[in-house]
């Protein structure tokens, strides 16, 4: 879908003054982003839309940087036939300047009297209320979202500028992962965990490096409830992953360019008192998001310190307030949060390595079970993501993807992995290595995944084994691993049957729907699929 009437087909500059005049290059403008597909307009207008869910604005739109510096309409969602939006605004438009003022921190505008640059704009546009959304990173704006307008006429507030910083967030990983901008891609940080967006692959054998993703989230959710504390500025976090690194910096009043260069210099000097490297500045990543704070602070002192003594990347931790005491005080609170998430992180890693180890058996005949595990484990993260299964479920369903045949062996011996043409008895065996994978599970203390495992067989319609469960009866994480399993089945060149297409495979699937699989899983296989 293109970006549809702008301004009834007109190009219009944002200026004060300027006038609509024909668009360049036909209905839409996203053709001056190089690179730009209608892949990438069905995702992002996806993301767009968050601003109409969760901020509840009736109308949104993305601009990204063109190859000449002016900003571009990539998609919108709300705007219709008769609403003035801009299809371009030049890099000197006062909505541009705004925008590199604001930086990384989204800014709501109630009135017309609020922003007096762009009043006349916003006036012909028909619109009161704008909430101005940058998409920056490397010191550098790639973008910026408009959303205007809350329904019912209501305001926006300050909770609608930390969901919108949010959903900007999940706008700029999305930008890394197009490739549209490579130097934005160089200063990305590789998050040693689990990856969030559906269709790419989990990186459950991964090597342990820092805080995993639910340890971080946990994390800056501590830090922006101290954030909001009285006395308190902001409160920043810092993680490294090789030359490149990521500030995020909770705060609950505006950061100012000195102020964020202040923070660099205080992290920079706790990394050399560690013997650590200090990253490049163009590797150096500030995202900043706002908090609703209880009272302001007067003054700004910084308190930094790192987190030592933790296998992985380093982590920099550094509080604003308006008094060293209270500085300190923060500090120390929010270290002992990242020694605890660090420590849950560390189990987290442990579990992983002993699953790894499972699949680390030598030997040709174990090869399909892993390539079959891994396959399935893919399909199951997409999955769990599509139907928003909380972080933790995420991991658990990937990693009893990637296991659940690890009970075959046992029950096989050297026996091939699957016979084409099983005989009755050969079935009833075959059924037994859902038990034995539970028992293995359990031996290793990992009671979550063995559940997944014994009941990865059980059929919606009650005819499954080994326990004869139905409906929601199963748990949701083995219904989602029973689905994967047999689409993988159906689809992979190393399966034991015959293979057959994937959207032949859905088919399949779909036409058992309700008997053998639960319905609202193969729904969202269908949303996985290419």
């Amino acid at each position: 879908m293109g970006v549809g009437h702008v301004a009834a087909g007109m190009r219009y500059s944002g200026r004060p003054g300027s006038t609509p005049t024909p668009p360049v290059k036909g209905d839409g403008v996203s053709a001056d982003i190089a690179g730009w597909t209608p892949a990438f307009e069905r995702r992002f207008k996806e993301l767009l839309y968050r601003f109409l869910e969760d901020v509840q604005a009736t109308k949104a739109a993305l601009y990204l940087l063109a190859d000449d510096g002016s900003y571009v309409l990539a998609t919108q969602y709300g705007f219709g036939r008769r609403d003035l939006l801009a299809a371009e605004h030049l890099p000197e438009d006062p909505m541009v300047v705004l925008v590199r003022q604001l930086r990384s921190v989204p800014r709501a505008f109630n009135g017309p009297d609020e922003v007096p640059e762009l009043a006349r704009y916003l006036e012909g546009a028909g619109t009161a209320r704008l909430l101005l959304v940058p998409l920056f990173a490397a010191s550098r704006i790639f973008g910026f979202i408009d959303v205007r307008d809350k329904g019912r006429r209501r305001k926006f507030t300050p909770p609608d500028v930390t969901t919108a910083g949010a959903i900007a967030a999940d706008m700029m990983a999305a930008l890394r992962e197009t490739n549209l901008y490579p130097e934005l891609v160089a200063t990305a940080v590789q998050e040693p965990v689990l990856p969030g967006p559906p269709g790419e692959v989990p990186q459950i054998l991964m090597d342990e490096s820092g805080l995993d993703r639910e340890a971080l989230a946990a994390l800056l959710g501590d830090a922006a409830s101290l954030a909001a504390c009285p006395g308190v500025h902001a409160v920043a976090v810092t993680q490294w992953e090789g030359e490149r690194c990521q500030t995020v910096v909770l705060a609950s009043s505006e950061l100012l360019d000195e102020g964020a260069a202040a923070l660099r210099r205080h992290q920079a000097d706790e990394l050399r008192r560690h013997g650590w490297p200090v990253p490049a500045d163009e590797a150096w990543e500030l995202l900043v998001r706002r908090v609703e704070a209880v009272a302001p602070a007067d003054g700004h002192t910084i308190a930094t310190s790192g987190l030592p003594g933790r296998p992985g990347v380093p982590l920099v931790i550094s509080v604003v307030a308006g008094k060293a005491g209270e500085a300190r005080r923060h500090l120390a609170v929010a270290l002992r949060r990242a020694e605890e998430h660090a420590r849950t992180s560390e189990l987290r890693f442990s579990r992983r390595r002993m699953v790894r180890k499972l699949l680390a058996t030598p030997g040709d005949e174990m090869d399909p079970l892993r390539r079959h595990g891994e396959q399935v484990s893919r399909v199951s993260w997409n999955l769990g993501h599509v139907l928003d299964l909380p972080g933790g479920e995420l991991e658990e369903v990937a990693l009893a993807g990637l296991v659940h045949d690890i009970g075959m062996p046992e029950i096989l011996g050297d026996a091939p992995y699957r016979n084409p043409h099983p005989g009755p008895e050969e079935r009833h065996m075959y059924r037994r290595h859902a038990q034995a994978g539970e028992r293995r599970l359990l031996d290793l203390g990992l009671r979550s995944l063995a559940s997944i495992v014994r009941h990865h067989h059980e059929r919606w319609d009650g005819g499954g084994y080994p326990d004869r469960l139905a409906g929601e009866a199963i748990p949701l994480t083995a219904r989602i691993v029973h689905v994967a399993e047999v689409y993988d089945v159906l689809t992979s060149t190393s399966s034991y049957r015959r293979t057959v297409a994937p959207q032949r495979a859905l088919a399949i699937l779909k036409a058992a729907a309700g008997q053998q699989f639960d319905p609202r899983v193969v729904r969202a296989l269908e949303q996985v699929l290419p």
